[in-house]
């Protein structure tokens, strides 16, 4: 209804304001659920993700549980067993001075250098004295006509610094030729109808490793006898012993000394195996407990002279009944014995196998025991299964 003014009544107003105040009620209704739901969500998500972890957590617990077996194998590669060496050193022979005079003019060796036959040692009174290295000393003047196994030694010598002469133990003209020439060459300006032995220094090898030095230009010639050279320490042994004495390192950590391992530290290297230090091959002794006197002059070379103990291996082929086992296999069991947890491939029940280890590579064990090749052994058993037969 509209009245006289056009205007409607106000019954009619108000009508009007209730049916839009009421179309505005659902969107309030739909915030007041959706705060609800999330109020709802906020307090069960911890909940939801609590539930979630313990599960994990259960599900990994059962799944470390669970023992790992690994298949046993053969062995076909060659067998490196680690054991060390030890070292003992001494003093070598000293180089002495012979029935020398006048006045040291000039030194040609050092501390530190090596000297070998044939080199000039010094320079006394005008005279070249070079190193000899024969058995035995040269201790008489030697002339035409002599005969002996130094004349012999001195033909040998001569020949072999570069001078013609007849080889045999008698002193010949052409030893005599061999003699003059020389003498010229060294320095001696008298006739010479002999060779004398104050030429030359007897060096007890062919080559030395020099320590120290006593002779000074300008001072008077040592006497007869005195040491003018000392050796560096030379290898005198070289003994197997086990790894377990020796260390990984070429050098021992410890305060070097010479004392010889013991007995019980002792070791012998089957008819089989051989000796190596690195890819180095060592010879071995008759007994085949230490470096023979070949393989030590091969040691020297590897070596320093400070050390005690040398890392080296003993190796041989693959032998039947040895079997590859992985290091986490191994434990030892409440009486000290090497085991395996191990079984068959027809019985699933496991079982403690003692061993004995053989060699070590990286990450697996070389092995001998009652075990098959078709045997499993399990991966860090677990306590129930740690048992020794």
């Amino acid at each position: 209804m509209t009245v006289a003014d056009g205007r409607q009544p106000d019954s009619a107003v108000r009508a009007e304001k209730q049916q839009h105040h009421a179309q505005r009620k659902p969107p309030s209704a739909v915030l007041r659920t959706a705060l609800i739901l999330g109020i709802v969500v906020w307090l069960c998500a911890p909940l939801a993700a609590f539930a979630y972890l313990s599960s994990t957590s259960n599900s990994t617990e059962l799944t470390s549980s669970t023992t790992v077996w690994q298949p046993v194998r053969e062995n076909t590669t060659t067998v490196r067993e680690r054991i060390s060496l030890a070292l003992e050193w001494g003093s070598g022979t000293p180089v002495v001075s012979p029935s020398w005079e006048g006045t040291v003019q000039s030194v040609n060796v050092a501390a530190g250098s090596r000297l070998a036959d044939g080199d000039i040692v010094a320079t006394v009174s005008g005279v070249q004295r070079r190193a000899f290295a024969g058995k035995t000393p040269l201790w008489r003047s030697l002339s035409r006509g002599d005969s002996g196994t130094d004349v012999a030694a001195l033909n040998t010598w001569l020949a072999d610094i570069g001078y013609t002469v007849t080889q045999g133990k008698t002193f010949t003209q052409k030893t005599l030729t061999a003699v003059r020439d020389y003498a010229g060459d060294i320095g001696v300006t008298t006739k010479v109808s002999s060779f004398e032995p104050a030429w030359v220094v007897f060096l007890p090898a062919h080559s030395i490793s020099i320590g120290e030095v006593d002779l000074t230009p300008g001072a008077p010639a040592p006497a007869a006898g005195q040491p003018v050279i000392t050796q560096n320490q030379k290898l005198i042994s070289a003994t197997l012993i086990a790894e377990a004495r020796g260390g990984d390192s070429g050098q021992d950590e410890s305060e070097a000394t010479n004392t010889a391992p013991s007995a019980a530290d002792t070791i012998t290297a089957e008819t089989d195996q051989a000796l190596y230090v690195g890819d180095t091959k060592i010879e071995l002794n008759t007994q085949r407990s230490a470096a023979s006197s070949m393989g030590i002059k091969t040691l020297s070379k590897l070596v320093s002279s400070d050390a005690t103990k040398v890392s080296a291996a003993l190796t041989s082929a693959a032998k039947q009944g040895q079997l590859v086992v992985p290091t986490d296999a191994v434990f030892t069991d409440a009486n000290s014995k090497t085991c395996v947890a191990s079984r068959s491939s027809t019985s699933s029940a496991p079982r403690g196998v003692e061993i004995a280890i053989v060699s070590q590579n990286v990450g697996s064990l070389i092995v001998t025991g009652q075990l098959g090749a078709s045997d499993s052994v399990a991966i860090a058993p677990p306590a129930d299964i740690r048992t020794c037969e």
